[in-house]
């Protein structure tokens, strides 16, 4: 049986006893499963809006790309109330993404990431497009 030493706690345990990450050489995280929660729950009390903060801020950084600020979002997602501009479904785990023109880099709305990544397999070719919406009239 492969064991490892905890960094966290100092004892050396199964490799079972480790959190799993593909990018270590073992596939094991450095600390043991109980120091990993112990951390965590320690994070979480530190940080009582948690996942919601990593996700806004990480989203500060694409909004900039736009030049858009967090309330601009704010704003855009209101005006849509919360969902997708082009299937009106709310967005799931990564929430709305920002659409925008590629050739100008203007701001058009909010996608979920369907419909945001469909636009981009089609080219955001509206003729393209088109004869796709064509195509699946034809074999209904």
């Amino acid at each position: 049986m492969e064991t490892k030493r905890c960094l966290t706690c100092g004892e050396t345990q199964p490799l079972d006893d480790f959190v799993k990450n593909k990018k270590a050489k073992d596939g094991r995280m450095m600390r043991c499963k109980k120091c990993w929660r112990a951390a965590t729950r320690k994070w979480r009390q530190q940080n009582p809006k948690g996942q919601r903060y990593l996700k806004r801020n990480h989203r500060v950084c694409h909004l900039r790309q736009y030049g858009m600020t967090p309330a601009d979002y704010d704003a855009m997602f209101a005006a849509q109330l919360g969902v997708c501009a082009l299937c009106h479904q709310p967005g799931k785990y990564k929430g709305l993404h920002v659409d925008h023109d590629h050739e100008t880099g203007r701001t058009r709305a909010l996608l979920c990431s369907t419909c945001n990544t469909a636009l981009g397999l089609f080219k955001e070719n509206p003729e393209l497009m088109e004869q796709a919406a064509e195509y699946i009239r034809r074999f209904r």
